[in-house]
Order: structure tokens, then sequence, then C-alpha cells
């Protein structure tokens, strides 16, 4: 498995996946993804191997924090480390662009996601009350200190 840039080339592959991985939970548009790939505060990666596209994810880089957007793991590829690579690379490429925290959102029933940004040393700092669509909350969580060594 590789890391690499999200480029234009995988925009049909991140597509499809998010539809996959978000159905029903109002999964981003393609046009949403390509307006992140022209935006210049824009951080996103993607996780490749032989067969293709397994996990994409990325944020925005400003006033010297990183804010996690959208983190996914196709299913047939989940509980093998591939998240946490993908958040260390995009956690050490934000400290590289000059930030020195991050925060996110995630839904307050994704416990996979929440224990690993937890493993990964972020903490609670709030909810967000019926934050998506469906009416489920968002638990927001920062992690203070980007220090470059998350490997």
């Amino acid at each position: 498995m590789e890391i690499v840039p999200f480029q234009t080339e995988h925009l049909e592959a991140v597509t499809a996946l998010e539809s996959v991985i978000y159905a029903g939970h109002d999964p981003w548009s393609r046009n949403a993804f390509a307006q992140e790939l022209l935006t210049s505060h824009s951080l996103w990666l993607v996780a490749v191997d032989e067969g293709g596209l397994v996990a994409y994810g990325g944020g925005w880089v400003a006033r010297g924090k990183f804010h996690l957007l959208n983190l996914a793991v196709a299913s047939a590829h989940r509980r093998k480390g591939i998240g946490q690579q993908l958040m260390v690379a995009l956690m050490n490429q934000a400290f590289q662009r000059g930030c020195e925290a991050a925060t996110l959102e995630v839904r307050r029933g994704n416990e996979a996601a929440r224990q690993l940004y937890e493993k990964l040393g972020f903490r609670v700092e709030g909810v967000r009350r019926s934050y998506y669509t469906n009416g489920e909350d968002a638990v927001i969580y920062s992690l203070e200190r980007l220090n470059g060594q998350l490997c």
C-alpha cells in the first residue's frame, strides 16, 4: 500500500468509495471533491494498493491548524491500520505546512473512528448537537500539539 496526494486521476474512485461508505449519510459529491483539489489550503491524500484506491482523507490547513473534513477506508480494508497510517501522514504533512494543532468532528456513533482518533492523542472538546442531517450529534476532537513525530 502507498499513500499519495489526491489527484484528479483519483476523483472517480474517491467519489465511488464515498457513495458506498456514506450511503444514507449525505456522501460528498464529485463536485465537492473536485473543489477540494482546487483549493490552496486543502490537504488530501489517498491510499492505493495493487487493487486500486482503498482509502482517502483530507482537510484544510489554516491559521496553524489542520481541520480534518473527511476520512474513509473501504470496508474490505478496515482494521488493517490503513486509517491510522493515513491520519499520521495527514498530520505529518500538516505539521510540515506549519500546523501546530488539529481538529475534527465525528459522528457520536462511529466508535471505530473515535477509538482511532483517541489512540492518536485527540481529546474530546465538546459536542455539536444534531450536527448531521439525520440528527446525530458530532463529537468535536482536538489535538493540541502536532510535533512531526507521528510515525
